[in-house]
């Protein structure tokens, strides 16, 4: 919807991390170290809630056992490993809330 005088010429690029890396036949989305900590976090209380649809759940499961075999090629994998691994733990612990 466009409100008041814009112009629908400009186009924005945006690009959330580090844009994406190619993984075998998939290209996956690398996100900053403190993100992952929350992507898988909170997809897991998705996953295992009855929110998301069955194909969602299929996909992020294969992205979480993916993306730590990636980041062992990049040069801050272990940092990122070591947050997503975090939100791995306090899903376990139940937490919520912002990251500590």
């Amino acid at each position: 919807m466009l409100i008041g005088n814009g112009n629908t010429d400009i186009n924005i690029t945006h690009m959330l991390g580090d844009g994406h890396k190619q993984f075998l036949f998939f290209k996956i989305g690398i996100s900053s170290p403190i993100r992952e900590y929350y992507t898988y976090r909170n997809s897991l209380y998705l996953i295992f809630g009855n929110i998301a649809p069955a194909s969602w759940k299929i996909k992020r499961i294969f992205i979480h056992l993916l993306k730590p075999l990636l980041y062992l090629s990049l040069p801050d994998g272990f940092l990122r490993i070591r947050y997503l691994s975090k939100g791995l733990i306090d899903f376990l612990l139940g937490k919520k809330g912002k990251y500590n």
